[in-house]
């Protein structure tokens, strides 16, 4: 059990780190929401069966920029990619991608 919350603490700081140190440095989530929420998170997946570090924390990061991307108002009521039309035959779609930056002790 202490092992456990060894790897959740060390889990929890790694995807804290990554969200909160993005070059991007406007996290428009809060502090007071997001601390507990991502424990709760990191908890739940390692009652899931998820109990190694690199896995939670890569869950962790996941999840705290799924909690700001559900924050931020949605320009389109649908979930399909924009499209953008462009001079020529073609279009092209963008998809939205996440990163995720693991840092391993």
């Amino acid at each position: 059990m202490a092992e456990l919350t060894k790897v959740l603490v060390s889990a929890f700081k790694v995807a804290w780190i990554d969200y909160y140190g993005r070059p991007e440095g406007d996290c428009a989530l809060s502090i007071e929401v997001a601390r507990p929420a991502l424990a709760r998170f990191l908890v739940e997946k390692s009652r899931e069966g998820i109990t190694d570090e690199a896995s939670l924390a890569a869950a962790g990061l996941q999840f705290l920029i799924s909690l700001e991307m559900a924050d931020r108002p949605s320009d389109s009521a649908s979930s399909e990619p924009s499209t953008w039309h462009v001079s020529g035959n073609g279009t092209a779609r963008f998809l939205v991608q996440g990163r995720i930056r693991l840092q391993m002790k």
